[in-house]
């Protein structure tokens, strides 16, 4: 049977943004990730082997997010890549909000 498993705005601190200025300060970002696999297996034997483990994916975000970058799409393209080609998985969603971008936008919203 395939299920759908949402990590939901996983808080994070990121260097992003086009400016020097902007980069050089971490910026509160929530990701979210949300993803379809077949869970037949780890439905029948309730051992997270044979299930997709989302603490990884957690982890792995965590760790994506480190380096400096200047765009969302650029992010939002790169955690999904990575999760796409490591898990295996049928569909995998990204979205990254981008709550400080401006100070009359409660968020700036970039998904795929």
């Amino acid at each position: 049977m395939c299920i759908k498993i949402v990590l939901n705005n996983i808080a994070v601190w990121a260097n992003i943004g086009i400016t020097d200025d902007e980069r050089s300060t971490k910026q509160p970002l929530l990701i979210t990730v949300s993803f379809e696999y077949d869970a037949s297996q780890a439905q029948r034997s309730d051992r997270i082997d044979d299930a997709v483990d989302y603490a990884n994916i957690r982890t792995d975000v965590l760790t994506l997010v480190q380096p400096p970058v200047h765009l969302l799409e650029h992010l939002v393209y790169t955690l999904k890549t990575h999760i796409a080609e490591r898990y295996p998985i049928q569909a995998v969603h990204v979205s990254i909000k981008k709550p400080n971008a401006f100070s009359d936008v409660e968020y700036v919203n970039v998904s795929a």
